[in-house]
């Protein structure tokens, strides 16, 4: 469009000037201050772009900082020093990294840039193992129904349950997710497992 604009203007500066000698430096003036206005608006969204785009990159490494560091401290808390003992029944534990893991969630699914997005699915992955793997050790041995009832962090007249919604959440993040896309799926392995790709090993 501002080249048309460009020509448009050239044309008619020549037509007018064709008869007057003097015109033509006049339609030169006119045309060398059309091509640095065209310039200025070229650069200038240019310049615009790149800045949206630097600064949607910077937001997105922001976010994956966050949640790096939110879904780290989750994990921590749950998990505990030794993995082969079960967390504690504090209530206020569960609540505190349920409330983590969902924040974590709401944070990473803002994330827009592919690659950040990438590194974030890793921490996830490796988070969801580290869960899952307490609630498989000590699923049928620790989660009893005392367990989740009786905190023993308290005197027994102040006692409080681990809510349901802790549970929940808390169970929920360790599941594999469903709408989430299985980077595994991509591998082809018909190809991989194939005659020509074996011979190269």
């Amino acid at each position: 469009m501002p080249c048309a604009t460009l020509a448009l203007v050239l044309i008619v500066t020549m037509q007018d000037s064709k008869d007057d000698p003097k015109g033509s430096w006049t339609a030169l003036s006119t045309m060398a201050v059309c091509v640095a206005a065209v310039v200025a608006v070229f650069v200038y969204r240019q310049t615009a772009e790149r800045n949206d785009e630097d600064a949607a990159y910077r937001r997105s490494e922001r976010l994956l900082i966050e949640c790096k560091d939110i879904l780290s401290q989750a994990v921590n808390r749950f998990v505990g020093v030794d993995s082969k003992q079960p967390p504690s029944n504090d209530p206020l534990l569960w609540l505190g990294v349920a409330r983590s893991l969902r924040t974590y969630l709401r944070l990473a699914s803002k994330i827009e840039n592919e690659v950040h997005q990438d590194i974030v699915r890793v921490h996830e992955d490796d988070a969801r193992a580290a869960i899952y793997n307490v609630f498989r050790l000590h699923g049928k041995t620790a989660f009893t129904g005392a367990y989740f009832s009786d905190s023993d962090t308290s005197p027994p007249a102040s006692r409080a349950p681990v809510t349901y919604a802790s549970i929940a959440a808390i169970f929920a993040f360790a599941s594999w997710r469903g709408d989430a896309s299985d980077p595994m799926d991509e591998i082809d392995i018909i190809a991989v497992f194939s005659k020509t790709s074996v011979k190269q090993y």
